[in-house]
């Protein structure tokens, strides 16, 4: 399979940047399984799944942590594989800061070494900026954020970086799929000692760093699509974990006001996007 991205107007390849930079680039388990309802329990059948207790544990711990934050923002560094002809991987990154206030209100500044791209989300509506561009799009949202990450995943590819772990219970959306998990040996992330846990599922296998000392953070995380030709990875580091201060999450940080001379396009669903080409 050839992955490239045929040559689009110029007034679409901004926009085909956010289906690499907030699809592909930050791939997650969701976008290979059909969105499920994230319950506040799960009932687990008795030796199904297959989680040590102790990965189980700690995986519960970092998840009651990040939704025990209100307003929270975060820096991430990503890498991810794009897998063309004769399985040839290539590897592509990106930087970005992510900002949420719960129940309905993110917003993400993405770059990488050509594209800078921005995505608003108010409780009402999404924004996409493409700011070398200077060009925008927008669409209506739900009024919660995780229905609005499902519908931008489901309608547009995007995924905020490490979306998985936004939901108001990230515990639920990461465990429904699992079929083993286990932990490893300790490890570190940029220096910080981490507890290391390995899960399996269907289509996906996953790793996930936490931080030991301090807040249960997650530090960094690993997808691995082993049903995709070639298997490609997907990994994302975290940083610079902050709860929100008042004046930094104030309602207005997350409502979308157009740069000067801006231009309006229409927002690219997942049907409008190229198709690849088979071999």
């Amino acid at each position: 399979m050839n992955n490239q991205i045929p040559q689009r107007p110029a007034t679409l390849r901004w926009l085909l940047f956010t289906i690499v930079l907030f699809g592909v680039g930050s791939i997650s388990w969701k976008m290979l399984t059909k969105p499920t309802a994230r319950p506040e329990t799960t009932i687990i059948l008795p030796g199904d799944p297959k989680v040590e207790k102790d990965a189980d544990k700690i995986l519960k711990a970092m998840s009651d942590y990040l939704t025990s934050m209100q307003t929270f923002s975060y820096k991430s560094k990503g890498t991810f594989e794009i897998v063309g002809e004769d399985n040839k991987k290539t590897q592509q990154t990106y930087n970005s800061e992510v900002f949420v206030k719960r129940p309905n209100k993110m917003r993400v500044n993405a770059q990488n070494e050509n594209h800078d791209a921005a995505i608003y989300y108010d409780g009402k509506q999404f924004t996409v900026l493409g700011k070398k561009a200077n060009m925008y799009a927008q669409a209506m949202a739900p009024p919660t954020l995780d229905a609005a990450l499902d519908s931008a995943r489901e309608r547009f590819l995007m995924d905020p970086p490490g979306s998985d772990l936004l939901y108001t219970y990230p515990y639920k959306g990461l465990m429904e799929p699992v079929t083993e998990g286990k932990e490893l040996k300790e490890d570190r992330v940029n220096g910080k000692s981490c507890k290391h846990l390995a899960f399996k599922s269907k289509d996906v296998d996953w790793e996930i760093w936490v931080q030991k000392d301090g807040d249960p953070l997650p530090l960094k995380y690993k997808i691995i699509s082993k049903n995709d030709p070639g298997a490609p990875e997907f990994t994302v580091e975290f940083s610079d974990w902050k709860k929100g201060t008042a004046a930094e999450f104030a309602d207005k940080q997350f409502a979308f006001t157009p740069p000067a001379n801006a231009k309006k396009i229409p927002f690219m669903h997942l049907g409008d996007a190229p198709k690849q080409a088979k071999k």
